[in-house]
């Protein structure tokens, strides 16, 4: 026969509190085609000034990123292995940690208006890199943005909470 879609197909993001992993909003729309970005304006007014946001980097967008260092919502990301930057300031360098003040993008048309911070830490022989709008490392010390960041990966285990709240637990 015909195979039918489950009536909750459609794509839904999460706004989640790091240290509870409890969903602060949820939301859903039934199209399951459409981008994480068509939430984009949601998560914005939901969101306070000195926010701290920590997501994976499938949100790569220059023009997001512009629009949470303007109203003054700090972030902690991972750019991907082919972004281009350019190094404005080196903030510290050594054996194991680099800390940088960058120029986000390749062109003036295809960059970021505000600066970024990469922070590159080297970990079991692998350079993993961290990017913040959070310029002062006196404000977000490099090991802090690590830390941050590795908690993200706790936002799988909140998922799955989630899932289980709205009776979505076999949900892929």
């Amino acid at each position: 026969g015909n195979f039918h879609w489950p009536p909750w197909r459609g794509r839904m993001a999460v706004l989640l509190d790091l240290g509870s992993r409890l969903p602060l909003q949820i939301w859903y729309d039934p199209d399951p085609h459409i981008s994480s970005y068509r939430f984009v304006d949601r998560l914005l007014n939901s969101l306070r000034t000195h926010d701290l946001l920590v997501f994976d980097r499938g949100l790569l967008d220059f023009e997001f990123f512009d629009r949470l260092t303007e109203q003054l919502i700090a972030f902690i990301t991972r750019p991907h292995r082919n972004t281009a930057f350019q190094v404005e300031q080196v903030l510290h360098c050594s054996s194991t940690v680099h800390d940088q003040i960058i120029r986000l993008g390749s062109s003036p048309r295809s960059s970021c208006v505000h600066l970024m911070r990469l922070v590159a830490v080297l970990h079991q022989g692998c350079w993993y890199q961290y990017l913040t709008n959070v310029l002062d490392p006196a404000l977000l010390p490099a090991d802090m943005v690590v830390a941050l960041y590795r908690r993200r990966w706790r936002i799988e285990e909140a998922f799955s909470v989630v899932k289980q709240l709205l009776g979505l637990a076999y949900l892929w």
